[in-house]
């Protein structure tokens, strides 16, 4: 693996403020090469960066000549460690180092224990792992050695991607940002993109606008059917990923405000539940949109909404299971403000 790898992922783990990309002590000669398992890497302008993927051509990465050659070669540097040259132990028989004769077939520098890609630990387990070891460049090593090789191709150009497109970013969302915009498809070839590979998390972030408007607030002890509270039209309208908050589909969009009060402190929430026709009926469908108001900052003007402390309210995007009516996935987490503009007595409808 290439030292550059471990820099930038070291700079990834300590907060996204800086990356380097120096060579002073990497071996890295301009016009050299390298080999890492079964990838060529190229040493230009003080860097290494990856040239060919040879597993993938069932050829043997050859340094020395900087280029895919196939089986015949014997400069043992196929793998990290060079024992598949000469011996050949590290292919599948131990028997084939002089003859080169599974270089044709792939195996040779791909199969091995020591950093081949003879591993089945995927893109992601292989930055996780690495994330785990910190500082420690001989642990990252081992965690890269772990990964089967097109795994491997995965995590170089990812991290390539960043670094070629986000290095000059110190402000961490400032880099977050970056990299949706430049490296999306890359992070989503490693982490395997959204939830159970749902692709309408390949555009992370979304916007929302918030727009609602009751005639009363409704109380815990209010008659369900009675309605109070409840709006027939959607009041929080736009996209998270690449779907929208009003589904297709849907027959009405649902949307009430009520007034709770609860050990942990009393709020008012308002909700917003996509309805859809199912024979007839109306049936609670997903997402749903949540908003959570504590009773002591619930005040007219402009309210903080995030997570963190200080914040004034709360949003999120979640799916509901309505089997049991409790939330089983959440999407998304507000961050923005939302203007009050109107307020009554909300305790007494």
């Amino acid at each position: 693996m290439k030292r550059s790898l471990i820099l930038l992922l070291t700079v990834l783990i300590a907060g996204l403020l800086s990356f380097s990309c120096g060579s002073d002590d990497d071996g890295c000669v301009d016009g050299t090469y390298q080999c890492s398992g079964s990838l060529l890497y190229e040493c230009s302008d003080g860097n290494w960066t990856m040239k060919d993927n040879c597993g993938e051509k069932g050829m043997t990465c050859d340094a020395g000549q900087g280029r895919c050659v196939d089986g015949t070669s014997d400069t043992g540097d196929t793998g990290d460690t060079g024992t598949t040259g000469d011996t050949g132990t590290t292919g599948d028989t131990g028997t084939t180092g002089d003859t080169g004769t599974t270089g044709d077939t792939g195996t040779t520098g791909t199969t091995g224990d020591t950093g081949g890609g003879g591993g089945n630990a995927s893109c992601g387990e292989i930055y996780q792992c690495m994330v785990d070891c910190g500082q420690d460049g001989d642990c990252q090593q081992a965690c890269y050695d772990s990964g089967a090789s097109a795994e491997q191709a995965k995590l170089v150009a990812m991290l390539d991607c960043l670094e070629n497109n986000c290095a000059g970013e110190t402000d961490n969302d400032a880099f977050q940002q970056c990299a949706n915009d430049n490296c999306g498809a890359e992070i989503n070839a490693c982490f395997g993109g959204g939830a159970e590979g749902d692709d309408r998390y390949s555009t992370p972030y979304g916007n929302a606008n918030l727009n609602l408007s009751v005639n009363q607030v409704g109380k815990e002890s209010d008659d369900p059917n009675a309605g109070i509270g409840v709006v027939q039209a959607a009041f929080a309208t736009g996209t998270i990923g690449s779907w929208s908050l009003e589904p297709p589909g849907v027959a009405a969009m649902q949307s009430s405000a009520v007034y709770y009060v609860d050990a942990q402190g009393n709020i008012v929430q308002v909700i917003q539940i996509p309805v859809f026709n199912q024979g007839g009926q109306g049936v609670g469908g997903n997402p749903v949109v949540i908003g959570v108001f504590p009773e002591d900052d619930l005040a007219m003007g402009n309210l903080d909404v995030s997570l963190f402390q200080g914040a004034q309210a709360t949003f999120y995007v979640v799916n509901v299971n309505w089997n049991t009516s409790q939330i089983e996935c959440f999407h998304g987490l507000g961050e923005g403000t939302v203007n009050v503009t109107n307020l009554g007595d909300f305790k007494n409808h």
